[in-house]
């Protein structure tokens, strides 16, 4: 009934002014809320698609199980087996380029897990075959994109073999159980308790998914008014910073760099992202002026406690020390501050599940027939 009575005062008042109350927003004759940049047409009873959760099966079950055992593995020595892939070996080696040895070609006592990428692959390879003891030379040349101090040139590794390790993971029984988990004492007692995490897990992930859908679908209900104009910049400035050492790092994953990734394809950071910085700038800068807006509009909890309970729980979410660590990693990916506009996001996107109308989803008409 309220609510009937608040759509009727608003389509007979036309716009009130909204900062006769203390507040800096006006509300139209539609119910629309706006400030001086940004307009929101809608942001209850948003439609959001029913998102379910995805069953969990048995194969998920013994994945995850196998996940917990690999924690209690451990590393055995063995003095007749050749090293392979997945073996943890310690070397000692001296790289020669043309008889000589050349900086940052010389260690000892080196421990790592063949195969994992720690050194080159064609160094690895050499490892592969060989038994604790053994002293071999690996031959092979550098990437041309490697170090410049090395790179094409040929290379012949001395190495020494000191140790091979195979690694051991324990079998499934009572006794591991008890060691992976506080409550089950059996392993079908066990096996019950990763399905039913899995399951809340899986629960979970489909009301995110569903936050994010109507956080979206509230996105589109936003229009822009005008971007502030210094804010723009700024946004502009730390977007470009951001995605351009983003796709710096995605260059050196394909062992490469961004200079020569632009070159190679002809496309410019811009055209690699598929939009300009400006236009994503703008998309991210409208997200934080409507969540500004809706905080004042229902007197949303964005105060230091609620950001600081928000903190503690995504640390123990994705397992950091503490809220401080949490913060740093994500600021140094996005950006000073950016973890505090996530939470402000969350806030906003819980607001609104909280208050939008789940529909079922769509389904594609699949009872087209094909005619020849």
């Amino acid at each position: 009934m309220k609510k009937r009575i608040m759509a009727l005062f608003l389509a007979m008042a036309m716009v009130v002014v909204a900062t006769a109350c203390g507040r800096d927003y006006k509300v139209g004759d539609k119910g629309e809320v706006y400030n001086d940049f940004v307009k929101i047409k809608k942001w209850k009873e948003l439609e959001v698609e029913r998102v379910d959760p995805t069953p969990v099966t048995d194969e998920d079950v013994n994945m995850s199980i196998e996940s917990d055992l690999q924690t209690l593995a451990t590393w055995v020595e063995t003095k007749e087996k050749a090293a392979e892939n997945g073996d943890q070996v310690t070397i000692d080696y001296v790289g020669k380029i043309d008889g000589v040895e050349f900086e940052g070609g010389k260690d000892s006592n080196q421990t790592f897990i063949l195969g994992q990428g720690k050194f080159l692959e064609d160094f690895q390879k050499g490892i592969v075959g060989h038994k604790a003891g053994e002293e071999f030379d690996v031959a092979f040349k550098f990437p041309e994109n490697y170090n410049e101090a090395v790179a094409g040139k040929d290379v012949v590794f001395t190495m020494t073999l000191h140790k091979v390790e195979e690694e051991v993971i324990p079998e499934l029984n009572d006794e591991t159980v008890a060691k992976m988990s506080d409550k089950a004492k059996t392993v079908d007692e066990y096996k019950a308790q990763v399905k039913a995490d899995l399951e809340k897990s899986n629960k979970e992930s489909a009301e995110a998914q569903m936050k994010a859908n109507a956080f979206a679908a509230f996105i589109e209900k936003c229009k822009v008014i005008e971007y502030p104009k210094e804010r723009l910049e700024e946004t502009i400035e730390s977007c470009t910073e951001m995605y351009t050492e983003q796709l710096e790092q995605m260059a050196m994953m394909y062992g490469t760099t961004l200079e020569e990734l632009k070159k190679s394809t002809g496309k410019t950071e811009e055209e690699l992202l598929g939009a300009s910085f400006e236009d994503i700038a703008k998309q991210q800068l409208l997200s934080e002026l409507a969540v500004e807006l809706i905080q004042k509009v229902e007197k949303l909890d964005f105060s230091d406690k609620a950001y600081e309970k928000f903190l503690e729980e995504q640390a123990e979410l994705f397992g950091y020390e503490d809220g401080d660590a949490v913060e740093e990693a994500y600021e140094e990916m996005y950006g000073e501050d950016s973890f505090k506009l996530a939470f402000k996001q969350e806030k906003v996107a819980e607001f609104l599940y909280e208050h939008c109308k789940v529909v079922e989803p769509k389904t594609t008409d699949s009872s087209e027939t094909v005619t020849e």
